[in-house]
């Protein structure tokens, strides 16, 4: 999964306005509780995102969609864009051992991940530049990322992949639609906030209708193909234990660094905002709250 790149490190110091909205009725449950954020280890959160990779993984039937299989097999140079904790890159990287995969992320990569021998790193902001040459890679992916970097930059972000692409190589895209559906009132009441601050940032939390009219913009790809597949969190939750609450607060609120912003916009303290989360877990599985994911592919053109 995609890791704390772009919006956090460029507008940390962005100031956030005030906003009222309701809070969950006594009739949802909320109560107050302690946080337990000593007994969640970093360790514990980096298996949590295993967990959840593994889950989104076993979802899809598989960690691509693009036509690579037979190119991976053979040896392919491969591109990872916010590569994060380089669960992806370390599956890849041990399945197809004739392959070199590069990730790219504004945070370093963990130690076990880098020392595979197939596997390179490149610490840098992506919307900034592709520290790459022009046609150098046969496969190109991101995945993500939409929470993280703002609409404006999605043109110029395709047209860098385009450009560090090989003609004939592919280009694949993995986006959820950010809004949560089936939400009880706790969730309600904290993606309310989420979402507009989202938009705040120009993070469009529909991207994925998009995607496809971005890819066609460049001019650059054909035969470009699309699935979706629906993530159902009481399954989640059951099949693998994770701390959905803290995931949550990881990659919706900790991307854009904006926990004790949102304390502070919704007029609580951050331990309140963060029992939220913990409340939130148990009323996601009982509502079987749902996001949806996508992905999209396609060809550069031959020259």
């Amino acid at each position: 999964m995609g890791n704390k790149m772009g919006i956090n490190s460029r507008r940390r110091k962005q100031s956030v306005s005030s906003r009222k909205v309701s809070r969950p009725s006594p009739g949802s449950s909320f109560s107050l509780e302690e946080p337990q954020a000593s007994e969640y280890s970093k360790d514990k959160r980096v298996d949590d995102i295993q967990q959840f990779y593994n889950h989104m993984r076993h979802l899809w039937q598989g960690c691509f969609s693009a036509h690579v299989e037979e190119s991976l097999i053979r040896g392919s140079l491969v591109l990872d864009i916010g590569c994060g904790t380089g669960n992806w890159l370390k599956e890849m990287a041990t399945e197809y051992k004739y392959s070199e995969f590069i990730g790219v992320d504004i945070l370093p990569l963990p130690d076990d991940v880098n020392r595979l021998k197939n596997i390179n790193f490149v610490q840098s902001d992506a919307l900034e530049f592709l520290p790459f040459e022009n046609n150098y890679f046969d496969y190109v992916r991101i995945s993500n990322m939409s929470m993280c970097f703002p609409e404006n930059e999605w043109g110029k972000l395709l047209n860098e992949m385009a450009r560090v692409l090989k003609p004939g190589g592919y280009v694949e895209i993995e986006e959820p639609d950010l809004e949560l559906y089936n939400r009880g009132p706790i969730a309600d009441y904290l993606m309310s906030y989420f979402l507009e601050s989202y938009a705040q940032y120009g993070i469009n939390v529909k991207l994925y209708k998009r995607l496809e009219l971005y890819l066609a913009s460049t001019n650059q790809f054909t035969g470009v193909e699309w699935d979706h597949k629906t993530l159902s969190f009481s399954s989640l939750i059951d099949l693998t234990g994770v701390s959905l609450s803290e995931i949550m607060s990881y990659y919706f609120a900790g991307n854009l660094d904006l926990t004790s912003q949102l304390a502070g916009r919704m007029a609580v303290e951050e331990r309140e905002l963060k029992s939220m989360y913990n409340q939130m877990q148990n009323e996601m599985k009982s509502y079987d709250s749902k996001l949806h994911y996508y992905r999209f592919w396609g060809r550069k053109i031959s020259m």
